[in-house]
């Protein structure tokens, strides 16, 4: 078979990426990145490609956090009445020192 069949074949069939398509072929990445621009669905695939690529991305990024970040306990009324009362207490401090 010719190598421009291959390479099509890799990447729409495949689901290769172009420096994986390269390396089989024995094509220089720019020569196989040119004929596959020239490929109709070319763009399409690309696009596709790139939605995958960030639904991947937003899925990992959601499960880390899931799962690595320290998550809060919960403000009890007590904690937030000392936190109102300190508040109060700094600010008047504050505002003595100015003045």
């Amino acid at each position: 078979m010719d190598w421009k069949t291959d390479a099509e074949y890799m990447y729409f069939t495949e689901k290769l990426n172009i420096s994986e398509i390269a390396g089989k072929v024995g094509r220089s990445r720019k020569a196989v990145s040119n004929l596959l621009k020239a490929l109709p669905g070319y763009q399409q695939e690309k696009q596709r490609r790139a939605d995958e690529s960030l639904r991947a991305r937003q899925d990992y990024k959601r499960e880390w956090d899931r799962t690595s970040r320290v998550r809060k306990q919960p403000v009890g009324l007590l904690s937030i009445a000392l936190l109102k009362r300190q508040h109060e207490i700094d600010v008047n401090v504050l505002s003595h020192e100015r003045f």
